[in-house]
């Protein structure tokens, strides 16, 4: 605005700033490529929480769930993942990888994430947020301030701190304004889901987990508290006619019969 008052350019500022907090998106600058469905995820290199080195493109040949989340000590992000890990048994039997990313650097994600979760996946460190940009990953202080309040409202709070998360011992690194996306990649490297959350609190859904899937490896251990909805409805089917059913969640072609 090199023809403008100084009054109408502060007027500009504070507008554009106001908009942004508005979580108006089309109006702020977006920052990498457009990622979506059936875009060749771009490969990147990324030292995990024990500071080893690790390639994306090493991964390819197998389905990932890539998963970019805020910073280690956010609670919401920790309990996101510790959700996850109940169902590492069934992501694992059906050859799918975990890969989360942080902005915190290794030494963070060892001390908030994964000493207290325990979960078995992939931590990666981006305390720069190059990925974050490559994968073009939302940023919205309002929706942070939405996801912030839903938690509160809808008693999440409390399930976080009966999972032994922390909720005041917070030490943010990095942007602050990061909206958690998932993305889910197929062995050749292509997006064929992903998962481009309003706010904070708004998680993958484990029916978008269980479709990426195929088919051949989807389990039949038909348990209550299965990742798999068909698992679930064959449970309660079943409760009817033999009630209360015990096993372990695992995965067979054969039968949910065969199921150990």
């Amino acid at each position: 605005l090199p023809h403008c008052s100084s009054a109408l350019k502060r007027h500009v500022g504070r507008s554009l700033t106001f908009l942004q907090l508005l979580n108006l998106d089309f109006l702020v600058p977006q920052i990498g490529f457009p990622m979506e469905i059936g875009s060749v995820a771009p490969d990147f290199s990324l030292y995990d929480h024990e500071g080893v080195c690790r390639k994306f493109s090493s991964f390819r040949g197998k389905r990932v769930i890539l998963s970019f989340n805020r910073y280690a000590s956010c609670p919401i992000c920790t309990y996101n993942v510790d959700r996850l890990k109940q169902h590492s048994n069934f992501l694992n039997a059906a050859g799918i990888e975990v890969v989360t990313i942080w902005t915190s650097p290794p030494e963070g994600i060892k001390r908030f994430v994964k000493n207290q979760t325990r979960a078995p996946f992939v931590m990666l460190a981006d305390p720069k947020g190059s990925t974050y940009e490559k994968y073009n990953v939302r940023r919205s202080k309002l929706g942070v301030l939405r996801g912030s309040i839903n938690v509160v409202r809808s008693g999440m709070l409390k399930d976080i701190e009966k999972a032994g998360i922390p909720v005041w011992k917070i030490k943010p690194e990095g942007k602050m304004d990061i909206i958690p996306t998932d993305y889910l990649i197929d062995e050749n490297g292509v997006i064929v889901d992903l998962h481009r959350p309003e706010n904070v609190d708004e998680f993958l859904p484990l029916e978008r987990i269980e479709a990426f899937i195929p088919e051949h490896s989807r389990c039949r251990c038909n348990r209550s508290d299965c990742l798999s909805t068909r698992c679930r409805s064959n449970y309660e089917k079943d409760k009817e006619h033999y009630g209360e059913i015990h096993g372990i969640c695992g995965f067979d072609d054969r039968s949910s019969a065969d199921c150990n």
